[in-house]
């Protein structure tokens, strides 16, 4: 008995490394999307105060955001009277850069929520910086 050939369209096929990587990130990204109630969809330099931006509309103030850094500098301009707590999602050695607005000067960092970097995360203050409210900084090192 002969065997049988199968046509190449029925063979599977491996996929190379960089569709491998491709569907990988793909997957990845869709994860950061699923991690929180309410997603940042927007682009990487956008306003808070846009529903359009989010994945359930303009977040309230109860609600938890997610907002996956999927490029090498995000800068997002929040214009709220909510304080949501904030989840930036970032790969290592990426920088993410939060700016306030709404009357607070440009040097000024002031928060009602917390702020927390996860492990190897790193929120970095230059310029002169005031640090108002309640603050507590946890396993912190501070360089001049």
């Amino acid at each position: 008995m002969k065997p049988i050939k199968l046509p190449d369209l029925v063979r599977p096929r491996r996929l190379g490394r960089s569709a491998s990587l491709v569907a990988l990130l793909g997957l990845l990204f869709a994860n950061c999307l699923l991690a929180g109630p309410n997603a940042w969809i927007g682009s990487s330099e956008g306003f808070w105060d846009i529903p359009a931006n989010w994945s359930q509309g303009l977040p309230g103030t109860s609600d938890d955001v997610t907002i996956p850094v999927v490029e090498n500098v995000l800068s997002l301009v929040i214009c709220s009277d909510s304080h949501p707590t904030l989840r930036m999602r970032a790969q290592p050695l990426q920088r993410v850069e939060i700016q306030a607005s709404e009357g607070v000067p440009a040097a000024e960092w002031k928060t009602l929520s917390t702020v927390t970097a996860d492990i190897q995360g790193l929120i970095e203050f230059s310029d002169p910086q005031a640090v108002s409210d309640q603050v507590r900084f946890y396993r912190t090192i501070v360089k001049p």
